[in-house]
């Protein structure tokens, strides 16, 4: 088996060369005189060979998810994470020093969901979360009070309140759970605390999240972070929708209500979902290294990913990502406690952990 693995990968390195030289061979021609660079033909081509290597990239992917069908968990999910791919750190705490104890928590530590007797013992004598009086008075003042429908307030809270898009992303599976009208009112409007930054017209909720993958990846993966470099593809646009609506369009149904379930928990951090982001692109990894050269690949082959996504993998991945993370951070912590005691000098770049990544660490 390991030599048939060995093969087939040869096989596709091979693929990946030849794919390579033509698209470069293709790509010569745009130097030559204009009725060359403007045959249709050319454009095409070049196109062709952009298709190949995302359907290499995906053929790949797909043979790796099926040869790990049968492997054992204990081996499996040692390959996740910087350590699993070989690279040597660019800390100076040296090669392996900081791997993660933790590394060998192979099975999550989350609880089983909630029982229906600890669930009802939320719920009030009446059965209700919420008042069901308030909520109607809300709607009705709203609605049918002209008194209030020709105050500035209301006039002002209306001109504020607007669809944005992805907001419906958001109340949908509140509404589809609930099944009640005030139920899925009170709770969106305490998801949308949560959510908002994700709203603002400036988009700097959704910016500041995208910087703190850019800090995360760029820590946690050095090497994948390069090649997004040369692929143009670091503003990581193609994970905005994933944070912008929390996965709402990448999992199946259940699936999505699960993970949103175990978002909610705030269990390790109330960032979870960033390294929900990153397990994604680890588990992916070699595969966008290996055959992904520009940013239009990269944003179709991850946008392709939606629906295939095996969340109990994904959620594991991510548990030991952060774990990971955690260690690394403490672990240079403590390096730079120690050359601060030792009055030396704390130059070492590689040392520097960047503040807004200790915004994952914050605690609840």
């Amino acid at each position: 088996m390991a030599t048939l693995k060995e093969a087939r990968w040869t096989l596709f390195e091979k693929l990946a060369q030849v794919t390579k030289f033509s698209r470069e061979a293709a790509a010569s021609l745009f130097h030559k005189p204009a009725a060359i660079t403007e045959n249709e033909t050319v454009r095409l081509t070049t196109d062709d060979y952009d298709s190949a290597r995302l359907f290499l990239a995906k053929w790949a992917a797909g043979l790796a998810d099926a040869s790990e069908k049968n492997v054992p968990s204990e081996q499996k999910y040692r390959q996740v994470g910087l350590w699993g791919h070989g690279l040597e750190e660019e800390t100076g705490l040296g090669v392996f020093e900081i791997v993660n104890s933790q590394h060998d928590l192979l099975t999550h530590t989350r609880t089983e969901p909630v029982s229906e007797v600890e669930g009802s013992s939320w719920f009030d004598p009446q059965g209700q979360l919420f008042q069901l009086k308030e909520y109607e008075a809300l709607r009705d003042q709203w609605k049918k009070d002209p008194r209030y429908r020709n105050t500035a307030e209301y006039k002002d809270q209306k001109h504020r309140i607007g669809y944005v898009q992805g907001m419906s992303d958001l109340l949908s599976p509140l509404y589809a759970i609930t099944k009640e009208e005030h139920l899925s009112f009170w709770s969106f409007v305490h998801f949308m605390e949560r959510m908002k930054f994700n709203f603002y017209k400036d988009q700097s909720g959704m910016h500041h999240q995208l910087l703190i993958m850019d800090h995360l990846l760029r820590f946690m993966d050095p090497l994948l972070y390069r090649h997004l470099q040369t692929t143009e593809s670091c503003n990581f646009f193609f994970c905005f929708r994933w944070l912008l609506v929390w996965y709402k369009r990448e999992f199946p149904w259940d699936d999505m209500l699960m993970l949103w379930e175990v978002l909610w928990t705030d269990y390790l951090t109330d960032k979870f979902h960033l390294f929900i982001a990153l397990a994604i692109l680890d588990k992916h990894r070699d595969h966008i290294i290996q055959y992904l050269m520009n940013f239009d690949e990269v944003l179709k082959y991850m946008n392709d990913l939606s629906m295939t996504i095996d969340l109990q993998d994904i959620l594991q991945r991510a548990e030991i990502l952060f774990y990971q993370f955690k260690q690394r951070v403490d672990a240079i912590d403590s390096k730079r406690e120690q050359i601060n005691l030792t009055n030396k000098s704390d130059s070492d770049q590689s040392l520097y952990i960047h503040p807004i990544l200790r915004e994952l660490l914050s605690p609840q």
